[in-house]
């Protein structure tokens, strides 16, 4: 039944291209699919308003850069906020990271420091899965994403991210600026530079939900300071857009024993708790150059729970041959939910894939915060 609403959605939401245009001609199409329809104008019109409030803010206390979507589902902007990170910290400073912590089983406001996370897991019987729970899988996976590029970072996770931002000061008076991880749509949060995430769905039939996919009218979207899509783009536009590209860095074994199983396994099963796992699956086509019938796809829901990623993998393991341990791919956002009891039903591999920003979007961002807060913001 979800299964073929969803279907019955994504068709209405996101119908097929009738044929290749140019990129002036696309962003036409975005602003006539807002004209299109009186309703809309209505809508817009509000949105605009809030948008015009939103601004009216004070400035935050720190430089803030908000990666957010218009689209319901995911559009990779974790991997974005990885990114950003990255480029925009500067040895011996400390960035904050602002989430929802979507999944997690607390509702409280949390804070990491990632430079921490072997004191957490150390005060804990399963700290994989506390941690999990506590923060969500996203929060999680970037705190440990981030220390291991070496960057220093503050994870909080709660349903107000202003709330968020102003507890992290707080107890962490030296982070010297936050990315929020979504946040497009909290109007209390006070932002330095925004960034607006379109995937390969771009923005279906240009429509508000119910009628269409997107949380907000694309107005808002055309007051960002940048776009950020998959295709070919021109920065000269205004909002400036620039292409995303996803790098695959490969696939890495959990276990030690695990080295080339996959290469000779009948089936090799993947396991994606992502918004679009088909993507995960054909990401694994491609990278691995196995032909498609080797892949079994087992889609959870987004932010799918310990519980129901335990569930899944049980079931997995109970339908394989007798004595053989499968062989599971999974995703990164996957991983930090595994037990070592998960761990050992089978032989687990993990796509590390990461964002590649294009310099003149980095510059500009960075720029923003400096025009915003001084030289010496990050």
């Amino acid at each position: 039944m979800k299964a073929g609403l969803r279907a019955a959605l994504w068709r209405l939401w996101f119908p097929q291209s009738a044929a290749h245009q140019s990129f002036a001609q696309q962003l036409l199409n975005l602003v006539l699919k807002l004209l299109a329809a009186a309703p809309a104008l209505v809508i817009a019109a509000v949105a605009r308003k809030r948008y015009a409030e939103r601004r009216r803010l004070a400035p935050p206390p720190v430089p803030v850069i908000v990666v957010g979507n218009l689209v319901v589902g995911g559009t990779g902007k974790t991997p974005i906020v990885a990114s950003l990170a990255r480029a925009l910290t500067k040895p011996g400073s400390i960035v904050g990271i602002l989430s929802r912590g979507y999944g997690r089983a607390s509702a409280s406001v949390n804070l990491l420091d990632n430079q921490t996370l072997d004191d957490v897991a150390s005060n804990q019987a399963n700290p994989q899965l506390r941690t999990a729970n506590e923060f969500g899988d996203e929060p999680l996976w970037l705190a440990r994403e981030l220390r291991a590029r070496g960057v220093h970072a503050i994870v909080g996770v709660g349903a107000q991210r202003a709330a968020v931002l102003q507890d992290m000061l707080k107890q962490f008076p030296q982070v010297r600026f936050v990315i929020a991880d979504d946040g497009l749509q909290h109007a209390a949060l006070s932002r330095s530079f925004e960034l607006v995430v379109f995937d390969e769905r771009e923005v279906g039939n240009g429509k508000v939900m119910p009628a269409g996919p997107l949380r907000e009218p694309l107005a808002l979207a055309l007051g960002a300071d940048a776009w950020l899509w998959r295709k070919p783009s021109d920065p000269s536009h205004r909002p400036p857009c620039f292409q995303i590209t996803t790098r695959v860095l490969g696939l890495r074994p959990l276990q030690a024993h695990a080295q080339s199983e996959w290469q000779h396994a009948p089936r090799i099963h993947a396991l994606a708790g992502i918004a679009q796992p088909e993507v995960f699956l054909n990401t694994l086509i491609q990278h691995t150059g196995l032909p498609a019938e080797r892949f079994i796809l087992h889609p959870l829901p987004d932010h799918a729970s310990q519980e129901q990623l335990r569930a899944k993998t049980l079931e997995i393991c109970q339908g394989g041959r007798s004595g053989a341990r499968p062989v599971i791919m999974t995703t990164s956002k996957d991983e930090v939910k595994l037990t070592a009891s998960l761990l050992a039903l089978a032989d687990w591999w993990v796509l590390d894939i990461e964002a590649e920003l294009p310099a003149e979007l980095v510059s500009l961002a960075a720029q923003s915060l400096k025009a915003s807060h001084g030289p010496q913001t990050a």
